[in-house]
């Protein structure tokens, strides 16, 4: 997939000039537009005086100091093409929606992570997502946790189209299985023999380890297949942190009660590192 437009979300001021850096980086090496939106979500963030009008209430944001603000932070990391910058009023995912509907599967959503309005952007949005949790904007390491389901490939290869010259691992936990293996075999009929549940789950585990391999020779990368007795969202946020990786990539398949998506929701909660975000339907890398 390409990447036509690079939308920066911003709903506080606090860290105006790493996102925008960030996304400044992307859409000039991708070739995209950049556009900012900014919201004013009453009362999850407050509105610095200078951005109101004087005469106004105390929810009438000045779009112009707005734009000013943005125009001279751009300015300041050295952009020179002025971008399409929105300004609005509560519901930051209705004005995404809007601004993404043509093109959602090549939109690059930009935003600083807000445990409330991320989880539901991340849920709904149809767009992939860098979500900005540090300062840094080189991305040395990157993890990608992978499920091995259809998606896999896509995610690693849009994580690449983006960030070429990093260092890029994949990482599979060995719960981490979305499809259960096929068995004629009718569980309910049999009397309960633990000997079997081990002999099935240490098939499951060498066929997972195969295809593991497998993936790493298709896609050239270094992984690790990991065997731990924790939650799946803890052993996963553990080996990154201690991997000292500055970015993890997912996938999210947007299907109720998908593992993938309970451990990618869990993550943007867990990880304090930024997370890019590869939406299924966005396939045609």
């Amino acid at each position: 997939m390409s990447i036509n437009t690079v939308l920066v979300v911003m709903n506080d001021f606090e860290k105006t000039k790493s996102i925008l850096k960030k996304a400044l980086q992307i859409s000039s090496e991708q070739a995209a537009d950049l556009q900012v939106l900014y919201v004013y979500e009453a009362p999850l963030f407050s509105l610095p005086d200078y951005f109101r009008f004087k005469e106004a209430s105390e929810d009438k944001v000045d779009a112009a100091k707005v734009e000013e603000h943005i125009m001279s932070t751009l300015i300041e990391l050295g952009n020179k093409v002025k971008p399409l910058v929105y300004t609005r009023i509560d519901d930051t995912f209705s004005h995404i929606e809007q601004l993404t509907k043509h093109d959602a599967h090549n939109t690059l959503l930009v935003l600083e992570y807000d445990k409330t309005l991320s989880t539901k952007i991340v849920s709904h949005t149809k767009s992939p997502l860098l979500v900005v949790k540090r300062e840094q904007s080189d991305y040395k390491k990157i993890i990608v946790p992978v499920d091995l389901s259809e998606t896999t490939k896509p995610t690693i290869m849009f994580a690449q189209k983006l960030f070429a010259s990093s260092k890029m691992s994949l990482l599979h936990e060995h719960r981490f299985l979305i499809d259960p293996p096929v068995t004629d075999v009718d569980f309910l009929s049999m009397p309960v023999d633990n000997s079997y549940d081990i002999a099935l789950d240490e098939t499951i585990q060498k066929s997972q380890k195969e295809n593991f391999e497998n993936l790493k020779k298709s896609m050239d990368l270094e992984g690790i297949f990991l065997e731990q007795y924790a939650s799946l969202e803890d052993d996963l946020e553990k080996y990154i942190m201690q991997g000292g990786y500055d970015l993890c990539v997912l996938g999210f398949d947007g299907r109720e009660h998908f593992l993938e998506d309970s451990v990618t929701l869990t993550l943007l909660d867990q990880l304090p590192i930024d997370l890019l975000i590869f939406k299924q339907g966005a396939s045609d890398v």
